[in-house]
């Protein structure tokens, strides 16, 4: 069985309107060796003159921000390459900033960062690039991308339970597009594609209405 990549979907709409939604999708060339986790909590220290000494009490406990070194690799060493600028600016346009969000105001997009058991809801906190070999040229044929997700707290409370409901439920739905029965049936978007050529659709943003679709 080969080893599922880590996916990161990005979306221009926040809480359950996601399940319905299609997705910028970007899939890392090398799953991180590691990853940071930090959980911070802040304490109330402002307290009065000839106070007891006892703990402070806590002020309240910041979201949870993961760390990840993401490799791109452009030599084909690894038997596969990517080109190492279009990669990098990707991946920036898929977890980044948005100016269409929210009316034209901008925002970073909001993330599903998914891997392994790991199903983070999130938008990015920072991203920094490391390129670290070049050929003749001056172009970059490796980058390490840093980047540091910042856990989101500001969703419904059904939430969670709407995506979990969304991919434990049957691979099939009416009123689902495409791309919504590739999450559930196969964990990702892989074969949007070719369910889509396998039933004779259009596009993958069409709804399936029949409960007979083809799965290839």
């Amino acid at each position: 069985m080969s080893l599922l990549k880590m996916t990161i979907l990005s979306f221009d709409k926040s809480g359950s309107k996601q399940l319905t939604a299609l997705p910028q999708v970007y899939i890392v060339m090398f799953n991180p060796t590691s990853y940071k986790l930090e959980y911070k909590v802040n304490y109330d220290t402002n307290q009065p003159d000839g106070a007891d000494g006892k703990a402070a009490p806590v002020k309240n406990v910041e979201p949870q921000q993961y760390s990840f070194d993401f490799l791109i690799d452009g030599t084909g060493a690894a038997g596969y390459k990517r080109e190492v600028l279009l990669d990098v600016e990707s991946f920036k346009k898929t977890v980044g900033y948005d100016k269409n969000i929210g009316n034209g105001k901008g925002s970073v997009r909001y993330l599903i960062l998914m891997w392994g058991s790991m199903m983070l809801k999130c938008s990015i906190e920072s991203i920094s690039v490391n390129y670290t070999l070049f050929n003749a040229a001056g172009i970059p044929l490796r980058a390490t991308i840093s980047a540091t997700f910042k856990e989101r707290k500001d969703e419904p409370d059904d939430f969670t339970s709407g995506v979990d409901k969304f991919f434990e439920s049957d691979p099939v739905k009416d009123g689902l597009s495409v791309a919504n029965i590739a999450f559930q049936a196969f964990n990702g978007v892989s074969q949007t594609v070719a369910i889509a050529e396998a039933n004779d659709l259009n596009s993958i943003r069409e709804k399936v209405t029949a409960s007979s679709i083809k799965l290839p």
